[in-house]
């Protein structure tokens, strides 16, 4: 429960901070995050486990290994001699 005392620490000191503005910055500043808070969207967090899984596709091992084997490029260069 770490992030819930600092959270409530936290709230507190911006509170305090507040109390020192005039009532028309508090009310501009309490408007800006009302309009911050509606904007703002949950992130849904991936892992790594997200990126990894098992091949979706119709074709067998063979027939894909066959077609990178297939595509693959022959780069055929000279090399001069200096």
């Amino acid at each position: 429960m770490k992030s819930v005392s600092f959270d409530r620490k936290l709230i507190t000191n911006y509170v305090r901070l507040l109390k020192n503005l005039s009532p028309k910055i508090q009310r501009e500043i309490i408007s800006g995050l009302k309009r911050n808070g509606k904007k703002s969207k949950v992130k849904s967090r991936r892992t790594t486990a997200d990126a990894f899984g098992s091949w979706v596709g119709n074709e067998t091992a063979e027939e894909i290994i066959n077609d990178i084997r297939d595509n693959r490029t022959v780069i055929t260069r000279t090399i001069e001699d200096f």
